[in-house]
């Protein structure tokens, strides 16, 4: 068009050095990212949740055991005696993870629960209304031994424990030991854990 002149820019060529310069710097720049895509962890996807069964009942419970077990518990008429049951079942559940542990199973997580929701349950049914269990009844401090027992079974099991079972491991053993100190003050009718009045360490 008339009265608009068009400028051309000139471009200067690269002087061979820097030309070689800048291929070394594309080249860089390509290796770092694909060592970079290379080098980036594979983040695994997390583990499925662990199946809790501290709040199920009782009837849940049993319906999770193996069926001579179950039948253990159910035949018993009267609480007091489905409580022995329990007990004798929480036996059973703990031979069964010491048989595991010997098989080398990847985990035993799910026994480890499953053995702290027996013994649960059978300490829920020691204290219902339906077993009529006094404080100082030989009940409680049977159970209480019989915990003890089973705690020192426990933590011979932590040397066997897949890694991963660890944490499962330790919350079942605290639980365990929670019971076995209720027991013990239900047996001598008293809490061994409290400390004197503040009024006589004065």
């Amino acid at each position: 068009m008339p009265g608009i002149r068009k400028h051309a820019v000139a471009r200067r060529p690269l002087a061979p050095g820097a030309a070689v310069v800048l291929l070394l710097a594309a080249l860089s720049a390509s290796v770092h990212a694909s060592s970079a895509q290379r080098q980036a962890p594979d983040v695994p996807a997390p583990p499925p949740p662990v199946e809790d069964f501290v709040t199920l009942t009782e009837p849940e419970v049993l319906a999770k055991l193996p069926e001579r077990e179950r039948a253990m518990v159910e035949r018993s008429p009267a609480a007091r005696d489905k409580f022995e049951a329990l007990l004798e079942v929480s036996d059973l559940q703990l031979a069964d993870i010491g048989s595991k542990l010997d098989a080398h199973v990847p985990s035993v997580s799910d026994s480890l629960l499953l053995y702290r929701a027996v013994v649960i349950a059978a300490d829920r049914r020691l204290r219902s209304p339906e077993a009529k269990v006094e404080p100082r009844d030989k009940r409680y401090k049977n159970f209480e031994r019989r915990l003890n027992k089973q705690l020192a079974l426990l933590r011979a099991f932590f040397t066997e424990l897949p890694a991963n079972d660890v944490d499962t491991g330790t919350a079942v053993t605290e639980t365990v030991k929670r019971l076995r100190v209720a027991a013990l003050h239900s047996a001598l009718d008293s809490n061994v854990l409290d400390g004197p009045p503040q009024d006589q360490e004065q």
